[in-house]
């Protein structure tokens, strides 16, 4: 919503971005990471052991908020601080989002959970384009937080993968 004076809102969450985002990128990786395993390309991930809940942990209550701001926001604040035209700030706050929170999903900060390359690239290069665009989408929209929106998908897709591996294995 626009507020009155005509300013963005930007004090909520625009559940639309927010919801279009956790579900494309749950359907797209599930799908990958399906592939993957029938085709044997994936290792094990997690296995129902005490690091499933530090994953669960570090999965819900810190990335979301520790990478949205360090990969989707704090991108955006610099570049959107140059004297680049608004078009060049958006092209590169893409590439530079994609590709390190790409990057930062290739191993694993958890003992016993890593991914090779190609899994990285699914569920890091995806996810990451899912999260800018959420991140862009609410930012041009002028309605809800673009921080809030894209940590708030980024928490629930944690959650529904998390859920599923808990309960398929």
């Amino acid at each position: 919503m626009t507020a009155p004076s005509g300013r963005p809102d930007h004090s909520g969450i625009n559940w639309r971005a927010c919801l279009l985002c956790v579900l494309t990128n749950f359907a797209v990786v599930m799908s990958c990471a399906t592939l993957l395993h029938t085709l044997g390309l994936a290792p094990s991930v997690v296995a129902k052991t005490p690091p499933f809940q530090k994953l669960a942990v570090i999965g819900l209550a810190i990335a979301p908020l520790l990478e949205t701001s360090l990969f989707f926001s704090l991108p955006y604040f610099l570049l959107s601080k140059t004297s680049l035209p608004q078009r060049a700030v958006w092209w590169l706050f893409f590439i530079i989002s994609i590709t390190s929170f790409g990057v930062s999903h290739y191993g694993g900060v958890t003992p016993g959970f890593h991914r090779n390359w190609l899994q990285a690239l699914v569920v890091g290069g995806f996810g990451g384009l899912c999260y800018a665009r959420c991140f862009y989408v609410t930012m041009r929209s002028r309605i809800g937080s673009p921080f809030l929106t894209t940590a708030l998908s980024h928490f629930l897709y944690n959650f529904m993968v998390l859920t599923a591996v808990f309960l398929f294995g």
